[in-house]
């Protein structure tokens, strides 16, 4: 559409006046908004221990990132950097010292010592080889320390002089958990920009590691989250907090119950429920069954009396989302315990896109990754629609002003999110606002008018031929999703095929729906006519002016890779151990070489091209077997 100078001045001029007259409707007195200061607060209540899993119960007001870490070997939250002379690369040991400071906002100190000798501290040692002194100190377990080494687990110092000997593998198990190592020499450590990564492995005590969960919690009370432990010893508590940081960590914590309380399953929402069996071969007196949650006891039952043997069960069933520890106690003390997760499973409506209604699914907080929900509006007929990554997208057609209710079934409970349809018909404008509105309305269409951009129409199906949906999307959304699955998938400058387009579409534009057989040709077909894009055989790309020969490449190189042919490219094809392949038009190498071409005619048009001396050298190339002239659906008996 051509768009003439006087209807852009128009269309100007028309604009200004209806802001004038919008201004002069609407004008109300400035609002003075008074900003609050964050007040952010952390403290940990109870760690502990029940069943499989370490417990943590903290009181956060904020939003805060939580790491929980397990491990066996505890360290103070000292850290004391090595400056050894005699170390390769040392001059660049005060810098490594200097670049691991920002371990300090977690409550470390680190300090660079000249003292040559291993203390009870975190002792980080980056002298590229062994010294004999921290070796022996390790091997005769002289301190309580751990080491932090950067060099080459065969390398010591002796002397002032490097000699090989494998000191690593003379360790005992229990040694070795004492040693955090990196390959390498201070210098490569630091122009690989490595120092991060070391402040991370300290806070997590990597030379003892087991394992480690991360969760970001919002709260204003007091909370708990778990780790399972494995054979851990200790409980970390990482956390980041506005701009405070910290660790906390725990005692030693207890040894694992006899009786380790597992419902099945371990993880329900609040509107399902959990199986608790397990036997009790003997007690010492009664034996009470407590339930805690976030630090408070809630109920506790008396047990049956105990004979040898006993099986006991139950049904769980919890109204409130959060962590449940269950302790089983006798006189003895704690003789069983474990975990129950109820799942917090929350939908919140996000922002509407022309038809499309964006809906927030998290659980405990955190996307839910995928599921399958069933949607109605206004308790009509229900469609499948499905969660990706904590978004759900559902298409649909409001018919009415005003309180629409969107009906989803997820996870075996309904939802209803209410969503106001604000869209209004001029006869509406004009009843509200008058003449001025519908003056503003008739401005906003006529702009709209000289803007206007190309849309698509994607017919999708949600798996049954009687359940289908359209949405439109503009040209640049449908270009841009060929660019995003080019990147995806990899595939560098060649163009893609008709099934990745539509993977592309169900990926980037549908939300994983199946897109309608024939909808797919009939947009690349659309596209192609406009220019957008270009297409050889089943091959499509944005538009460059060489798809075809993009095309051939990638047939080329699918070809290599079907073959296993190991290669590297090079101008105009590929180059592998034994030959090159080239297309036609691109030089030909001392080696053998397969030049491809489109088909048979291009191949009898390329002979036809050349002069006689020109025919009679290629000949002998290919008597020689120097050359091969191929065509592209025949090279893989080549190859």
């Amino acid at each position: 559409m051509r768009i003439k100078l006087r209807d852009i001045l128009i269309a100007s001029g028309l604009i200004i006046i209806a802001f004038i007259i919008y201004a002069a409707l609407t004008y109300a007195p400035e609002e003075q908004v008074a900003k609050t200061p964050e007040n952010f607060s952390f403290s940990v209540k109870e760690i502990g221990r029940a069943g499989d899993y370490a417990y943590a119960v903290f009181a956060l007001n904020g939003g805060a990132n939580i790491t929980l870490v397990g491990y066996n070997v505890s360290a103070p939250l000292r850290i004391t950097v090595i400056n050894d002379p005699e170390g390769v690369d040392s001059l660049r040991i005060p810098e490594l010292a200097e670049k691991i400071k920002p371990i300090e906002r977690y409550g470390y100190t680190v300090k660079l010592s000249d003292k040559r000798t291993m203390t009870d501290d975190i002792n980080v040692v980056a002298t590229g080889a062994m010294p004999n002194y921290i070796l022996d100190a390790i091997k005769a377990n002289a301190t309580k320390g751990v080491v932090v080494y950067i060099g080459r687990s065969d390398w010591v110092i002796r002397g002032g002089s490097i000699i090989n000997e494998n000191w690593y593998d003379e360790l005992s198990d229990e040694q070795k958990q004492r040693v955090l190592m990196y390959n390498g020499t201070v210098a490569t450590f630091l122009d690989n920009k490595m120092e991060g990564k070391m402040v991370d492995d300290i806070l997590k005590n990597k030379w003892a590691y087991e394992t480690s969960e991360n969760y970001f919690v919002s709260a204003n009370e007091t909370t708990t989250r778990v780790l399972k432990i494995n054979n851990s010893q200790y409980l970390r508590i990482i956390y980041e907090l506005g701009k405070a940081s910290g660790v906390v960590d725990s005692k030693r914590l207890p040894e694992r119950p006899d009786i380790v309380l597992t419902p099945e399953p371990e993880e329900i929402y609040p509107w399902q429920s959990a199986r608790l069996t397990y036997k009790i071969e003997k007690s010492n007196g009664t034996v009470y069954l407590y339930t805690y949650k976030d630090g408070v006891e809630g109920r506790t039952e008396r047990l049956k009396r105990v004979v040898e043997g006993s099986y006991f069960s139950e049904t769980i069933t919890q109204k409130d989302s959060g962590y449940y520890i269950f302790i089983l106690k006798d006189n003895s003390g704690v003789i069983g315990s474990g975990i129950l997760h109820v799942k917090n499973l929350e939908i919140k409506f996000s922002k509407r896109v022309y038809n499309s209604y964006y809906f927030n699914v998290t659980v405990d907080g955190e996307p839910l990754k995928s599921a399958t929900v069933n949607v109605s509006l206004n308790d009509g007929g229900s469609r499948k629609f499905y969660v990706k990554d904590g978004e759900l997208v559902v298409n649909a057609l409001l018919k009415k002003k005003g309180e629409n209710v969107f009906n989803l079934y997820v996870e075996g409970k309904r939802f209803d999110i209410t969503v106001i349809n604000e869209q209004q018909s001029v006869w509406d404008v004009y009843i509200t606002y008058g003449l001025p509105g519908l003056f503003l309305v008739g401005i906003i269409y006529l702009f709209a008018r000289l803007n206007v951009r190309p849309v698509y129409t994607i017919r999708i199906s949600e798996g049954g031929a009687e359940i289908r949906d359209e949405i439109r999307v503009k040209e640049e959304e449908v270009l841009d999703a060929i660019r995003k699955i080019k990147r995806d998938a990899k595939l560098g400058d060649y163009p893609i095929t008709i099934g990745e387009f539509e993977v592309a579409l169900k990926r980037y534009l549908t939300h994983d729906a199946e897109v309608t057989e024939g909808n797919i040709e009939e947009i690349l077909q659309k596209l192609v006519k406009k220019g957008k894009i270009e297409n050889y055989k089943d091959y499509y790309d944005i538009a460059s002016g060489n798809i075809k020969e993009k095309a051939l490449l990638r047939e080329i190189k699918e070809d290599l890779i079907e073959a296993g042919i190991p290669f590297k490219e090079i101008k105009g094809g590929f180059s592998t151990k034994d030959y090159d392949v080239v297309l036609a038009g691109y030089g030909t190498g001392e080696k053998k070489t397969i030049v491809v071409f489109e088909n048979e005619q291009k191949i009898k048009e390329f002979e036809k091209s050349l002069s006689e001396v020109e025919r009679a050298k290629m000949k002998i190339k290919i008597a020689n077997n120097l050359l091969v002239l191929a065509t592209i659906d025949k090279l893989s008996r080549y190859l």
